[in-house]
C-alpha cells in the first residue's frame, strides 16, 4: 500500500513525543516516508533537537515514574516486594512447624515409607518457595531502590 494514501500528519497528531521520535529515527514498522511526518509533527510541538539528552531524560523519568505508578498501586503481573517477603515469612513458619512435627516421627528404619516420603518432599517445596521469595524480595527491592535513586537523579538534572 503505497504510504501517501495515508494521511500521516493527521495520524501523528495523535502519537506521543517518544513515538514519533522513534518513527523519525526509522525504529518502526511504517515506511520511510513517515519520517518527514514524523519531524514536522516534532517540530511543531516545539522538540528541541539541539537538546535532545534534555528530552530523552524527560522520556526516561516517564517511563520510570509510570513503572512506580504501576508497582505501587499493583497492576503489573508481578509480586511487589513486601508480598515476597511475605511469601519468605510464610515459608519460614510452615517449614519450621512442618520440621516439628515430620522430623520427630522420622526414624532410620521408616525413610522407606511413604508418609516419611510425602512430608520431606513437603519440606523441599516448602523451603525452596521460601528461597524463591526471600531471593525475589532482594532482587524486587534492589531494583525499587534504583529506579528511586535515577528518578531522584534525572529530576536534578532537570
Amino acid at each position: 500500500m503505497n504510504p501517501t494514501q495515508y494521511n500521516w500528519e493527521e495520524i501523528f497528531k495523535s502519537k506521543s513525543d517518544k513515538e514519533l521520535f522513534k518513527i523519525y529515527h526509522g525504529d518502526s514498522m511504517l515506511p520511510s516516508e513517515t519520517s518527514n511526518y514524523a519531524y514536522n509533527e516534532l517540530k511543531k510541538r516545539g522538540v528541541d533537537f539541539n537538546h535532545l539528552d534534555k528530552v530523552n531524560m524527560k522520556w526516561e523519568l516517564e517511563s520510570l515514574i509510570e513503572d512506580e505508578r504501576i508497582d505501587t498501586r499493583g497492576l503489573s503481573r508481578t509480586f511487589s516486594s513486601f508480598e515476597y517477603l511475605k511469601i519468605g515469612i510464610v515459608g519460614i513458619v510452615i517449614s519450621i512447624t512442618s520440621a516439628c512435627f515430620i522430623l520427630p516421627k522420622i526414624k532410620i528404619d521408616t525413610l522407606s515409607s511413604q508418609e516419611t516420603i510425602n512430608g520431606l518432599a513437603l519440606m523441599g517445596i516448602v523451603i525452596s518457595a521460601t528461597i524463591w521469595g526471600f531471593v525475589n524480595y532482594r532482587l524486587r527491592k534492589k531494583n525499587e531502590n534504583v529506579r528511586k535513586n535515577r528518578i531522584k537523579e534525572l529530576i536534578s538534572k532537570l
